[in-house]
């Protein structure tokens, strides 16, 4: 059996990576442009705009960029979860 100890700096590593994680998930904005879209859903350019058309998040188009709404990013992901039998 492999035993790991975690140090004082693995600690405060996984400290600072939680916190960038907590400003990349939650600005100030309601809506996010492509690349955060694209990062938050680990998509590909084709699946965003499939989903957009499809209708399966809402976005707004706003000369000529596409921004997508926070809240409905996370409704679709959260429409995807697969919950534990327990």
């Amino acid at each position: 059996m492999n035993i790991e100890i975690l140090t004082k700096n693995d600690i405060l590593q996984l400290l600072n990576a939680v916190e960038e994680l907590k400003e990349k998930v939650s600005p100030t904005s309601p809506y996010c442009s492509k690349q955060e879209a694209l990062k938050l859903l680990d998509c590909s350019d084709s699946t965003l705009a499939k989903l957009r058309m499809d209708r399966k998040i809402s976005y707004v188009k706003a000369g000529g960029n596409f921004l997508y709404l926070r809240e409905s990013l996370f409704d679709f992901l959260n429409s995807k979860v697969i919950w534990a039998v327990s």
